[in-house]
């Protein structure tokens, strides 16, 4: 219901500003069809927080496991590594 009226209106690229938006990517890609370009900006916003918040030793050392909704948990991966310094286990979740 957000989407088409954008398409009616004559766009043809969508830019994912939020950072909930790439979790819908699948859901806004079969309602946009392949002619319009979406713009995701998940990678500049993980780098943009790994500037402003400065690098901090751990409280503690432990395991971690994230548990990621939508289709692209890679995406989480992805920037979970790139905040972390580490590569973490993520398991979809389907709510």
């Amino acid at each position: 219901e957000c989407v088409e009226p954008l398409l009616l209106r004559g766009a043809d690229v969508l830019i994912l500003g939020c950072t909930h938006f790439p979790a819908l990517t699948p859901l806004i890609r079969e309602t946009a069809g392949s002619d319009v370009t979406i713009i995701d900006t998940t990678n500049a916003v993980v780098r943009r927080v790994a500037e402003v918040v400065p690098p901090a030793p751990p409280a503690s050392v432990g395991d971690l496991t994230i548990f990621a909704t939508g289709a692209n948990p890679e995406t989480f991966a992805a920037g979970a590594r790139f905040l972390l310094g580490a590569a973490h286990p993520v398991h979809p979740l389907t709510l």
